[in-house]
């Protein structure tokens, strides 16, 4: 089983718009001035902190946006994310601190594998408003690669199977109907900022994957690997519903050897900014992007909720 590790910088702010159904419309987001504590961030410039406008476009879908709040989430902590390419070899690395021995291990070792084939660790840091996430983009240009938008949609059990077990199935489209894929991972054990969750994911043809979100029960009948595993193990004897959804909008840059995901993701009472990295040394890459942040005054914290438990909560956590 392969240990992937992922370093996470979340950010918030509140919309004043709530957004009953998906549809193309311009969502303007104002700046939040900092909580007591939290560094001021400065311009790329070195100038004083100032305010910042996001504009996002949602995609347009046929599909009423719901959402159905079956339980508390104080101990969800899901992440919804595909692995990204990872080289732990560049010299910049070498050179620092060793995480301690067995650290990883103790991480990994605390998560039940829900019978899922990978395991992936993520450390998340929090930034508190669109200005830092603004100055991050900002510095971060010279590494630019690519961007791309994300729909994530959610299934459970029709009695709610997943949910109990504290699992989540996710079925992600790139860039309206580029690519689909089909994602579950089971409970994460989030502890000091790091979180560590088995997880298992497929190609599926985005034009087979859009019937899905009309008909949950033609994916439960459908001929996936994955959902074949799901119904072994938990039954879904009653079949599946969709819980609704969000959408994100991902830049992708590559940064000493790693590759950076900046993640702006909006849900209908607010957004939510995050600066995501899988490496297999977490500790060694929270060190350089502590030093990122702090060099270009972006402000961050641990985070304690996840893309996911942050939409069946309807908070900004």
């Amino acid at each position: 089983m392969h240990s992937w590790i992922r370093l996470v910088v979340t950010a918030s702010l509140t919309s004043s718009a709530v957004l009953p159904k998906w549809h193309a419309r311009a969502q303007t987001i104002p700046n939040r001035t900092p909580t007591r504590g939290q560094r001021r961030v400065r311009d790329d410039q070195g100038g004083a902190s100032r305010p910042a406008t996001i504009n996002y476009t949602f995609l347009a879908t046929t599909r009423t946006f719901h959402q159905k709040t079956y339980r508390s989430t104080a101990d969800w902590s899901h992440s919804t994310r595909p692995r990204a390419a990872v080289n732990n070899n560049n010299e910049e690395n070498r050179k620092m601190s060793p995480t301690p021995a067995g650290a990883d291990d103790k991480i990994t070792a605390a998560v039940e594998d829900h019978g899922l084939s990978g395991t992936e660790v993520e450390i998340k840091l929090r930034i508190p408003d669109s200005a830092s996430y603004d100055a991050l983009a900002q510095a971060l240009i010279p590494c630019f690669k690519q961007a791309h938008e994300q729909e994530n949609w959610f299934f459970d059990g029709a009695g709610k199977e997943l949910s109990n077990k504290r699992v989540v199935l996710r079925l992600r489209f790139y860039d309206i109907d580029r690519k689909a894929l089909l994602t579950c991972k089971g409970k994460q054990v989030l502890e000091g900022g790091v979180g560590t969750a088995p997880e298992e994911e497929e190609t599926i043809d985005p034009k087979v994957a859009r019937g899905y979100l009309a008909d949950p029960q033609a994916l439960l009948e459908s001929s996936s690997p994955l959902i074949t595993k799901l119904k072994s193990q938990y039954g879904l004897k009653k079949g599946l519903t969709l819980l609704g959804g969000f959408q994100n909008l991902r830049k992708e840059y590559s940064w000493r050897g790693n590759l950076l995901e900046l993640d702006q993701t909006s849900y209908p009472w607010g957004t939510l900014h995050e600066l995501e990295c899988e490496t297999t040394t977490p500790q060694k890459l929270k060190l350089e992007l502590e030093s990122l942040l702090d060099t270009y005054g972006v402000a961050y914290s641990d985070s304690t909720k996840s893309k996911f438990a942050n939409f069946v909560d309807k908070t900004l956590e």
